[in-house]
């Protein structure tokens, strides 16, 4: 069985904004089963004119296999802001902060924007209806995108044989767009 990711390292409360708010994303660090299980897409507006970058983010979360899979989760922030948490199976265990530029944000929430995101089924799993025929044992990733305070969540398993390709190029870009490589050194 695998963990839920709540369960592979101790749960430390999400940083305080200097507006004194908490980061909606980090919501997927709570360690409770029922999260995940729970977890349904929910439709996202596209972003008004004028809304801050601030107010949306995007966070991947890859779990644990049965092998030596990366397991971390990284939160891209609207701003730039990156925050690397590496579990296991990494270069680098705890978390880390770097930014990266506002432009590579931008490009990848245009990149959601063009994939559909906001209307994939929520969960590509074992036992889904939009799984298909069932590989197991390989990587799942969670990806959520907070914008305006709406979350969108999908849940993918490489196993399953009908979730759509553009998922797997979603989180090469978004490893890509957080330089999660620099963590992964030496793993």
């Amino acid at each position: 069985m695998i963990a839920p990711p709540g369960l592979l390292a101790p749960h430390t409360a999400p940083r305080r904004r200097p507006n004194g708010t908490r980061p909606a994303c980090l919501a997927l660090l709570v360690p409770a089963t029922v999260t995940l299980a729970a977890c349904r897409s929910a439709p996202v507006p596209a972003t008004p004119a004028g809304t801050q970058p601030e107010s949306r983010s995007i966070t991947m979360e890859r779990l644990p296999c049965y092998g030596t899979c990366a397991v971390y989760s990284v939160i891209i922030a609207g701003d730039g802001e990156v925050r690397f948490r590496g579990i296991a199976h990494v270069g680098r265990t705890g978390e880390s902060v770097v930014r990266v530029p506002r432009a590579s944000v931008d490009s990848l929430f245009r990149f959601l924007d063009h994939i559909g995101f906001d209307r994939l089924s929520a969960t590509y799993t074992s036992g889904a209806s939009a799984c298909g025929a069932y590989l197991p044992d390989l990587p799942t990733v969670t990806v959520s995108v907070v914008r305006s305070g709406v979350t969108t969540r999908v849940t993918h398993d490489y196993g399953c044989a009908a979730a759509p390709p553009v998922l797997g190029e979603l989180h090469r870009r978004i490893d890509d767009a957080a330089g999660t490589q620099r963590w992964m050194k030496g793993s």
